[in-house]
């Protein structure tokens, strides 16, 4: 990557995170949502015509770098072995693979209001751990699920020590350092690490974002986790569809903005160029009946907490996640134009054991 681009990008992030300090930006959902929808704070970096040249300047080589070190004929959807084989029979249908999350883990599936800006890495985890619950609820898959996965790993992988990301270096990471746990660990020294609570361990995340954590976590449980990370086409609805419907981990970096209302059965609206995010939101389902919306729907998950009031979301959706909402495909497709979309699958889960092990040693 260009040392110019990078440089201006990482003081760009460094007074991000200056400013959202100062500023309590994180306190509360509408300060997050204030804070993303001015353009004073940008969660996910894109090369988005309505981002600083430099900005985007930055987002492409880290596109790039995903794409040299996954490979052409992995990191897009269309040619990746086996993508021919998948179920696309998604046309007419409800698909609500999220439930399986919540049956495995109803306290803290997609629950989560971010304290920094982390929404990158929060999705992205949202993405991983609902695609190896699918695999396990669904699939019939023999591993265990143990527990939620933290977001501090992939967030320490973002090349620097401000605030926001790029997705497109969050997705490479997540392919390749495998999957933390909320627990606690302990070093080889005998050092104990807590990763039970995000309210605490976020901070970790955030201090190791230029060197990554210490190797020997990676280490811990790096054979487990999405060993597959493609591109999903930006403009392809039936790549994304497909891909929900498969059971993978879907998200989106982009700038699309969305209401914090609702109207009839819950469906909200893009918000208009005065309301734009620099974010990256994981959809977890859609619903292709026609059955409350002339047009396809599309559930998007958030990660701000409690910041919207959507309506009566339909009986048939639930369990629904915590601030998520529904859009049409329409205005999906159109708010993301231009963004990174990525999907996480072929989760490779943690063996059943009598009792669990989740010290040094990892989870095996």
């Amino acid at each position: 990557m260009s040392k110019k681009y990078a440089e201006l990008a990482h003081r760009f992030f460094a007074e991000q995170a200056i400013n959202a300090k100062s500023e309590r930006t994180f306190s509360t959902p509408s300060g997050i949502r204030n804070a993303y929808r001015s353009g004073e704070f940008l969660g996910a970096v894109t090369n988005s015509d309505h981002l600083p040249r430099d900005l985007r300047r930055y987002a492409q080589r880290c596109r790039d770098e995903f794409r040299s070190s996954i490979g052409q004929n992995n990191y897009m959807l269309s040619m990746v072995a086996g993508a021919a084989a998948m179920h696309s029979d998604w046309k007419g249908q409800l698909c609500c693979p999220h439930t399986s999350f919540f049956k495995l883990d109803p306290i803290k599936a997609f629950r989560e209001r971010q304290l920094t800006g982390d929404c990158v890495s929060v999705a992205m985890r949202n993405m991983r751990d609902a695609a190896r619950s699918f695999d396990i609820e669904q699939r019939r898959k023999n591993f265990e699920y143990v527990e939620r996965s933290a977001s501090a790993d992939l967030y320490s992988m973002r090349g620097h020590t401000g605030a926001g990301a790029s997705p497109s270096r969050i997705a490479m990471a997540a392919a390749k350092i495998g999957i933390l746990l909320e627990t606690k660990v302990v070093s080889p020294t005998g050092e104990v690490w807590d990763f039970t609570n995000y309210d605490k361990y976020y901070k970790i995340g955030v201090d190791y974002g230029k060197t990554g954590l210490p190797k020997w976590i990676f280490d811990l449980n790096r054979a487990q986790g999405p060993k597959q990370v493609v591109e999903v086409d930006d403009q392809d609805a039936n790549q994304m569809l497909t891909v929900i419907w498969n059971g993978f981990g879907f998200g989106c970096g982009s700038m699309m903005g969305v209401s914090s209302k609702g109207g009839k059965d819950g469906v909200s609206w893009l918000s208009g160029l005065e309301d734009e995010w620099a974010h990256e939101m994981m959809a977890f389902g859609f619903d292709d009946r026609r059955k409350y919306h002339r047009d396809t729907l599309v559930f998007v998950d958030q990660t701000w907490g409690l910041w919207n009031k959507i309506g009566d979301v339909p009986e048939e959706y639930k369990p629904w996640p915590e601030g998520a909402m529904i859009v049409t495909l329409t205005d999906y497709m159109r708010g993301t134009r231009g963004g990174e979309k990525h999907a996480f699958s072929d989760s490779v889960g943690f063996r059943p054991r009598r009792q669990a092990s989740l010290g040094a040693e990892g989870r095996i």
